[in-house]
């Protein structure tokens, strides 16, 4: 094709919209015409939407800077600001523009802890580690998380933390905590113990890591007060914060004696090291506390790889998909319902598929098979339903139920030596009745509390026009229960329905009901 050629087809692909196409044209065009300021920025606004952003600076110092365009300013300050040129990307940009750079330049502003998060990373780099172009922000007024420097390509590493600095249970194996590693309710206390001891330390060598730590734990419901603990008066959230209370005074009751560490203090490394815990999978599978790595924020099914990295000796974090400057960059926790996350990590996210609600289900003692009954199941008190009858809480609350109301002796002794409630599976018509008649009972009935709290938090929150903010993980906690009650309600009524009128009732087909269809209603009702 000659030169014209390009150019008009160059044209039609860019009325298209058809990026790549033009791309392809447009540096053709470009060796013909390789000064020109028009075909230039053509290039350069290509590169930008295609995200080649350091392909698109190399065209742009052919645009003139006396740009009359405030769409072209715009562009070319876009480019600038993925590349790390600050300074170039405020001389040109507009006014608004401006001012909205300023901002997220002052969102960068951590104070204090700069010059700590910087020695951090020095002593990261000092230890054979990396770390990419990526800085810790502000996101709103209590929480850091980290963000793009520059624009990063996928597949791109972005901060490898040497095995070294990894510490892990063997870490906290120490003269001064040995005695205590195998008594502990929970390894988690382990970690509190060594960490909160080495914070006293000045000498310590993990004070690069320590210094940079958190202070305020106040939004972790083992920290709520008084009157926020009344909030959850109906909710699970209070069931396990009660037992979560009852374990951490009994593994601190191991350490109090030996006068290490204040109660509060201990407390504090428990919700420090619950929610910044990594699985580090090297030579044992085993967890650890990651420097640096702990300043990712959650976002469930995040792009971002991340683990334990034989090649790079090390604790390794890779992008999948590409960040543009200033963006956040998350991982994802995993599927962990609001109750979990309230506990674990001190916050709660709307629109959860993973909320759950906690029931505390008995055997009845009038039962003439409880003595056997009790013997097969235990302590086993706790059950927990969400609004998907694929997952193994929701099989267990429903093999409970049934296993409650099941009168068959020999089928129960037989049950002895198989014992699972996830695959109790149906019995008869009469015992499944039965027993989503008792899910669909105590559903009614939490939601019936459960909604009565939302609506005078709601009021409450309404009077003072604001909400702080463990006011708003409690509502959007309390919110995502209120969900799944109601999907328990929905499926018990649709179920009901179709087992006491089966030729009358079309089958929901809804499919988060879709498990329970495949598993009981067709090997057993078609």
């Amino acid at each position: 094709m000659d030169f014209d050629t390009y150019c008009a087809k160059a044209h039609e692909a860019l009325k298209d919209k058809n990026w790549l196409k033009a791309y392809s044209l447009v540096k053709k065009i470009i060796l013909y015409e390789p000064e020109d300021a028009i075909w230039a920025f053509c290039i350069a606004k290509i590169c930008a939407k295609l995200k080649k952003f350091y392909e698109a600076k190399n065209y742009i110092n052919l645009i003139p800077l006396d740009i009359p365009g405030k769409n072209t300013r715009k562009l070319i300050a876009k480019i600038y600001l993925e590349t790390n040129q600050i300074e170039k990307a405020l001389a040109v940009c507009p006014e608004d523009m401006k001012n909205n750079i300023i901002e997220e330049l002052e969102s960068e502003n951590i104070g204090e802890l700069k010059e700590k998060i910087n020695d951090l990373i020095q002593w990261i780099k000092d230890n054979g580690g990396y770390v990419g172009p990526i800085n810790v922000k502000n996101f709103g007024s209590k929480f850091r998380g980290l963000a793009s420097n520059i624009f990063i390509e996928p597949n791109e590493k972005i901060l490898i933390v040497p095995k070294e600095l990894i510490i892990t249970k063997d870490t906290c194996t120490t003269s001064y905590t040995q005695i205590f590693k195998d008594k502990f309710l929970s390894h988690h206390s382990l970690f509190a113990l060594f960490i909160m001891i080495e914070k006293k330390n000045p000498l310590s060598s993990w004070n690069k890591f320590l210094s940079v730590l958190p202070e305020d734990y106040s939004n972790f419901p083992i920290f709520f007060t008084p009157e926020e603990i009344s909030y959850l008066n109906g909710s699970s959230l209070l069931k396990i914060l009660a037992k979560e209370i009852k374990c951490l005074e009994q593994d601190y009751l191991i350490i109090s004696s030996a006068n290490l560490l204040t109660y509060e203090e201990f407390l504090k490394g428990r919700m420090l090291v619950s929610s910044r815990l990594f699985s580090v999978k090297a030579e044992k599978d085993q967890s650890g506390l990651v420097p640096f790595a702990d300043f990712f924020n959650h976002t469930y099914k995040s792009s971002l790889s991340w683990g334990y990295n034989f090649d790079d000796n090390g604790f390794t974090v890779e992008t999948q998909e590409s960040y543009e400057r200033g963006m956040e960059i998350t991982i994802d926790y995993g599927k962990k319902s609001n109750l979990k996350l309230m506990m674990g990590y001190g916050f709660a996210t709307e629109e959860n598929t993973a909320d759950e609600y906690i029931f505390e289900l008995y055997l009845k003692k009038s039962d003439p098979l409880y003595g056997i009954k009790s013997e097969i199941i235990q302590n086993k008190n706790e059950f927990h339903l969400s609004a998907t009858t694929e997952s193994n809480e929701f099989n267990e609350l429903l093999g409970f139920l049934r296993f409650s109301y099941c009168k068959d002796q020999t089928f129960i002794d037989n049950l002895k030596k198989t014992y699972n409630l996830k695959n109790f599976f149906f019995i008869s018509l009469q015992n499944e009745i039965l027993a989503l008649t008792k899910l669909q009972k105590i559903c009614a009935s939490a939601l019936s509390e459960l909604s009565e709290l939302i609506l005078i938090l709601e009021r409450k929150y309404e009077a003072f026009n604001q909400k702080t903010l463990n006011q708003k993980n409690i509502l959007i906690t309390l919110q995502g229960e209120k969900k799944v009650l109601q999907w328990g309600i929905l499926f018990t009524t649709e179920f009901l329905n179709f087992f006491n009128n089966p030729n009358q009732c079309a089958l929901n087909t809804e499919p988060s009901f879709g498990t329970y269809i495949k598993s009981t209603i067709i090997p057993n009702i078609f």
